[in-house]
């Protein structure tokens, strides 16, 4: 029975880190240096921001920043879609994950859950983005 719980658990481990690979690959593909390099600084301090301020708080704080008439808040977007397409797969959510966490239905349990899986994934981002963007 323990050997099924590792192999589960590091099945997870392993559709963390292809998806959070995908993600980093989609900005290292892009040939933009300064969203590299924005988006590998706010990956590399995002995890501690969940843990401090909270999930909910994190994620209006990257919308916040988000502004698409001026190009802003680029690297912000693109943390918050690749946490919000893991966490949609994860817990099985039919709404955003900005909407999901003020929805009325939504448990302290499943919010709990939802910390717990974000935090572990920004890891996977956070090795990623430090592994595959150089900083001068």
């Amino acid at each position: 029975m323990a050997e099924t719980k590792d192999n589960t658990l590091r099945t997870q481990e392993q559709k963390r880190m292809a998806h959070a690979w995908a993600s980093v690959s989609k900005i290292t593909g892009q040939q933009n240096s300064k969203l590299a390099k924005d988006y590998r600084s706010l990956v590399r301090q995002a995890a501690a921001d969940v843990m401090t301020s909270g999930l909910g708080q994190t994620v209006a704080f990257w919308r916040s920043k988000i502004d698409e008439r001026k190009h802003n808040g680029e690297e912000q977007k693109a943390v918050y879609e690749s946490v919000d397409s893991w966490l949609r797969a994860q817990l099985n959510l039919t709404k955003s994950l900005h909407e999901w966490i003020v929805a009325e239905g939504t448990t302290t349990v499943t919010y709990m859950r939802a910390t717990r899986e974000t935090i572990a994934y920004l890891v996977w981002l956070k090795r990623f983005a430090e592994g595959e963007i150089k900083v001068d």
